[in-house]
């Protein structure tokens, strides 16, 4: 959670405060070929000469009026239009992978014992046990809970792709669109660090997943109006909340759901099954919500994840805890 705060704080830093127009290739040509510093021109001059090519966006639009609020020059507009995305953020965010990556090689040492006898009841290590995830699908309690991570994993990775993409439709520039991300981070370490981690123990995971579950639903929903502009887009700083306090209290609950579930000679591998699955959700979900998003409308992605999330909910009712030995 602090992690999603303040990489977007540093990439909020890294941009400046000036407006963006996204331009297609035909677009771009024409403003390339810009090159009169003598002959000003007005917004609706430019506006004029991009839509006579292709599409301006009313956010678009409203960009180019906001850069030029005066005659300016083609020659000026052009440095500004055809200017690169700024590179500082991706350089920030390879320097600290590679800096995570190196921490890990160097300083997290194997669980498991080291003798070789000690580790036969693990069974053979593989980088890919298709044989162990059938198995672990095929257990009725395992499978449930492993489904359910899928399903509600796939539903928050196609919000998480496709939240910038709205945004810039609402309106907002990047420098908003990291300051929304990083007040993400800070609502995700808040509902993990204090609310989950405080009524976990009380309420029990079965029904923390399903509190999370109802949040999500609502929150995706409320998303999906306000990409039918059935509220302003400022509504998604109170409506984001409901999401990702929801998320905080499923992904922690189904984990241990399923830890639980597992037997004690099996735990890390059904642990593992379940980041396998979780990390396929975060393929697939991005790839099918922005096809959503652009070939369907802006609320697609997020009316989607409200069903997948029910389906999801439904699937954790039947989730009860197993002892460990029904596993074997």
């Amino acid at each position: 959670g602090i992690g999603f705060t303040f990489g977007p704080l540093i990439g909020a830093a890294c941009v400046s405060g000036v407006p963006n127009v996204a331009l297609d290739d035909a677009q771009f040509e024409v403003v390339q070929s810009w090159q009169d510093a003598e002959t000003s021109v007005t917004a609706d001059d430019v506006i004029s000469e991009l839509t006579a090519v292709g599409e301006v966006r009313e956010k678009d639009q409203d960009a180019i009026r906001q850069l030029v609020t005066e005659p300016t020059s083609r020659r000026d507009l052009q440095t500004h239009l055809t200017a690169a995305p700024p590179s500082a953020p991706g350089y920030v965010a390879g320097t600290l992978s590679g800096l995570a990556f190196l921490m890990a090689l160097l300083m997290l040492k194997e669980s498991l014992p080291q003798d070789p006898a000690a580790r036969t009841a693990g069974g053979h290590r593989s980088w890919l046990n298709f044989g162990r995830l059938m198995r672990h699908l095929s257990a009725p309690q395992l499978s449930r809970i492993l489904i359910a991570i899928f399903i509600t994993t796939f539903g928050f990775a196609q919000f998480e792709s496709t939240l910038s993409l709205l945004t810039e439709s609402l309106g907002y520039d990047l420098r908003w669109n990291f300051l929304l991300y990083a007040y993400i981070g800070f609502v995700l370490t808040i509902g993990q660090g204090m609310l989950v981690r405080r009524f976990l123990p009380r309420i029990g995971e079965h029904r923390m997943a399903l509190l999370g579950v109802v949040l999500m639903t609502i929150g995706f929903i409320l998303v999906g109006l306000t990409g039918h502009r059935w509220f302003p887009p400022q509504a998604l700083w109170w409506i984001l909340p409901t999401i990702v306090i929801g998320f905080s209290a499923v992904n922690p609950s189904l984990q241990s759901l399923l830890s639980q579930a597992a037997a004690q000679d099996e735990q890390g591998g059904v642990l593992g099954t379940g980041q396998s699955l979780s990390s396929l959700a975060r393929i697939f979900g991005p790839a099918i919500g922005i096809q959503l998003l652009k070939e369907w409308s802006l609320s697609m992605p997020y009316f989607l994840a409200a069903v997948l999330v029910m389906i999801g909910g439904t699937v954790v009712t039947f989730a009860t805890k197993a002892a460990p030995s029904e596993q074997h």
